[in-house]
């Protein structure tokens, strides 16, 4: 087979040239793959499947596969932190290629030995004739993988490897950029909170970087913390909090809301109004307050001792963004709302219950709620109106 000219020579148009230029006209790391595999294709390169496995700094994925194959488009998947290392590399040639840092080819017109990676074994299985997995080494030193493969009954020719291998190294490049990019993202994902984190990546990254938003504010904590740390091993500690955080956050992040910060046993998160993940702010802060109290109340964990929580809600105008010392910056909200729902989080009058709201949360909701009376709070002038659940 005859390779057309763009892949057998470099020329302007050829798949090599168009990575090296950066992949102009496409702005995600899966339209790159999209448009490498058509301009493979365009140029006579028999691809009917490349998958790009690169793994990724972050607190809870081990790596991240592109997978393109003919007729479907490119999917994108995530293997989690803790996978078996077999699920990874095992059952493939990554680890291999991984190591070596040379390429791996394996045809597949017959059927692969029984003790063949059983990747070879489902692709012969599915009509793919070769496998070819080349290494894409990043600046840092780490390694990564791209893999062909093709149904052509002859398999990749020499000039397709040979321009295979030369496609692989700016798409090495190309890649570590959006890793680069995923990388800074999961980070202030992990560490500020996925809007926050939004804002510093758009440049809003300088002190007094400041908007003004609505939202309901969410602000809980575990009661009687100070008697459970009295008690407990700093370890013992950890794991509680931990298992407190998980449960909270997950419940705030199930109903599209924004954890933002832990300030010792508390969670400050927010459900702002302008966005589509629920109709109303203060049903969504509302929801997951009490699924939160549910899912404590249900917990049992090896006798670790169990947890009760206190949650307040307020809604109204708050500043988000930038504030701090020039050389450290936090992005958190302030304002009324933020010390109001710390305040109704902080009252320890257990007939209360475990979810308070304020009357401005609760002209808001749309659940029904009782008014508990009026309260004085640290720092406000007059007694506030409490409402609960019921």
């Amino acid at each position: 087979m005859t390779v057309r000219a763009g892949v057998g020579e470099a020329t302007p148009q050829s798949p090599e040239d168009w990575l090296r230029a950066g992949a102009p006209g496409a702005a995600q790391p899966d339209a790159v793959l999209l448009g490498l595999c058509e301009r493979l294709l365009a140029a006579g390169v028999a691809v009917a499947r490349v998958s790009v496995l690169v793994s990724t700094l972050h607190p809870n994925v081990h790596g991240r596969r592109m997978l393109w194959e003919e007729g479907r488009g490119v999917r994108i998947s995530e293997a989690p932190l803790g996978t078996p290392s077999d699920a990874i590399y095992l059952n493939s040639p990554v680890n291999q290629v991984i190591e070596s840092r040379a390429a791996f080819r394996q045809r597949l017109e017959t059927r692969p030995a029984e003790d063949a990676f059983p990747l070879l074994q489902e692709l012969h299985g599915e009509g793919f004739t070769d496998y070819l997995a080349l290494p894409l080494p990043f600046t840092d030193g780490k390694c990564h993988v791209v893999g062909f493969a093709t149904k052509r009954p002859t398999g990749f020719s020499v000039e397709e490897i040979s321009a295979l291998e030369r496609v692989a190294v700016p798409l090495a490049r190309l890649a570590e950029i959006y890793a680069l990019k995923r990388v800074a993202g999961n980070i202030l994902d992990a560490y500020v909170g996925r809007r926050a984190g939004q804002q510093v990546l758009a440049g809003s990254i300088h002190r007094g970087d400041l908007q003004v938003i609505r939202c309901a504010v969410f602000f809980s904590d575990i009661a009687d913390y100070s008697t459970l740390y009295a008690a407990a091993s700093p370890r013992e500690i950890i794991d509680l909090l931990n298992r407190y955080f998980d449960t909270v956050c997950s419940d705030i992040l199930a109903r599209g809301g924004e954890v933002l910060k832990f300030i010792g046993d508390s969670v400050l998160a927010i459900f702002p109004s302008d966005t589509e993940a629920y109709a109303n702010p203060c049903d969504a802060a509302l929801a997951a307050a009490l699924a939160t109290t549910d899912a404590l109340a249900k917990k049992t964990d090896g006798g670790s001792p169990a947890l009760r929580h206190r949650v307040g809600i307020d809604f109204g105008e708050v500043v988000f963004g930038n504030v701090g010392a020039v050389e450290r910056l936090d992005f958190t909200v302030i304002g009324a709302p933020v010390n109001r729902a710390a305040r109704l989080c902080n009252i320890k009058d257990a007939e209360l219950g475990a979810v308070r709201l304020s009357a401005g949360a609760a002209a808001e909701a749309s659940e029904r709620l009782t008014d508990r009376g009026r309260f004085d709070l640290k720092g406000f002038t007059e007694p506030e109106h409490i409402f609960v659940p019921g």
